[in-house]
């Protein structure tokens, strides 16, 4: 009789079999703030709705997508660009916003993220977390 390997069986890495998986920190370059974002990378083991939430590369995050025992979401992170929004002119019904500050773009990721995976609003709670300040960022914006 011949035995089979789970991790053979449904073709998954077994470094992706174990719960082992390491925290990823993101390295900001000066390309990530010239486009003021980057892409951040987050997951936990789908069979543990309150399990802890790991930050992941962006390799092991597409190995991920396509193991069901994992759910693994990409975010937009802003890094750059005014910290607080810029409002709009005075409009008598609505407020409007010229353009929306970094801690509120982050604050709305996060927002959405917790959709998808739950506790990720007690993952991420520092809103400027890679935050650069450049002069240049913030005198470009319309």
């Amino acid at each position: 009789m011949k035995i089979f390997n789970y991790s053979q069986a449904i073709s998954i890495p077994k470094s992706l079999l174990s719960a082992d998986i390491e925290d990823f920190t993101p390295t900001i370059t000066k390309d990530d703030i010239d486009k003021q974002f980057i892409y951040r990378y987050f997951c936990k083991q789908a069979n543990q709705p309150l399990g802890e939430i790991v930050e992941i590369d962006s390799n092991t995050y597409s190995k991920l997508t396509m193991n069901n025992m994992y759910k693994a979401i990409q975010i937009i992170w802003r890094i750059a660009g005014p910290l607080d929004d810029i409002p709009g002119p005075p409009n008598i019904n609505t407020p409007t916003r010229l353009y929306t500050g970094v801690i509120t773009a982050n604050t709305l990721t996060i927002q959405q993220a917790e959709k998808d995976l739950p506790g990720m609003k007690y993952k991420v709670i520092n809103f400027t977390q890679f935050y650069q300040f450049d002069v240049n960022t913030i005198t470009n914006q319309p």
